[in-house]
């Protein structure tokens, strides 16, 4: 069995809010992937879609993680 076939929430923590992602490319991310700031879980990648050049990653993210408007993301493994 791998990680992905475990039965992971795909939301945050509690209360949430949405977040769209927009990446150059988001290999081996998965729905239920972990977001984090530093090493706090603040939420999860809920959806991922794509338009053939980008990949777009809905998270949701804990009411308590507030994000500035221009953060900036990294996938990383």
């Amino acid at each position: 069995m791998g990680l992905q076939q475990l039965p992971i929430g795909r939301s945050g923590e509690g209360e949430t809010y949405q977040v769209t992602a927009v990446f150059d490319g988001a290999d081996r991310v998965d729905p239920g992937t972990e977001v984090r700031v530093g090493q706090a879980v603040v939420g999860r990648v809920r959806s991922i879609s794509t338009d053939g050049r980008r990949a777009f990653l809905e998270l949701s993210m804990s009411e308590w993680a507030e994000l500035p408007a221009n953060v900036a993301a990294s996938v990383r493994l």
